[in-house]
């Protein structure tokens, strides 16, 4: 995942998660430490965009679009301040974290399976099931609409 999509998954993932008000802390925490850390490194990221509406894809394009030019995406401490938002929201809140990223629900394939690549937009792609009878080579999963399905 490029550094763009992992900061803006794990945003969109803390914002869904930190606002639930049955939130752990160690959740509001963690979350809070990436938007501190950022705004510290980059003044003009708007991040409460996000917090509003954590699954409008208007949102998440303004958020990706604030964060486009953001040092932060270089930045180690940030990169991984992201990682482990992502980490503790998948651990605490599994549902949180497919708003921002790639879910899929099952895979039956009865021959060999290949995937090229995932990529998954910010907001959540989901994919239900994935079936073949046969051998299945599949390019890019991801990214495909509103659902995510093809």
């Amino acid at each position: 995942m490029d550094p763009l999509s992992l900061i803006t998954a794990a945003l969109v993932a803390g914002a869904t998660a930190a606002v639930k008000s049955n939130a752990e802390q160690l959740l509001k925490d963690a979350y809070s430490g990436l938007k501190s850390l950022i705004k510290k490194k980059w003044a003009q990221a708007d991040l409460e965009v996000i917090e509003r509406e954590p699954a409008s894809k208007s949102r998440q394009a303004i958020l990706k679009e604030s964060l486009q030019d953001s040092t932060a995406l270089q930045d180690r401490e940030v990169l991984e301040a992201a990682l482990e938002l992502l980490r503790t929201v998948e651990a605490r809140d599994p549902a949180a974290v497919a708003a921002g990223g790639l879910r899929i629900d099952e895979v039956h394939a009865l021959g060999a399976m290949s995937i090229d690549s995932i990529l998954a937009t910010p907001g959540g792609t989901h994919i239900g099931t994935l079936r073949s009878g046969a051998d299945m080579k599949l390019g890019t999963l991801g990214g495909m609409g509103e659902t995510g399905n093809p």
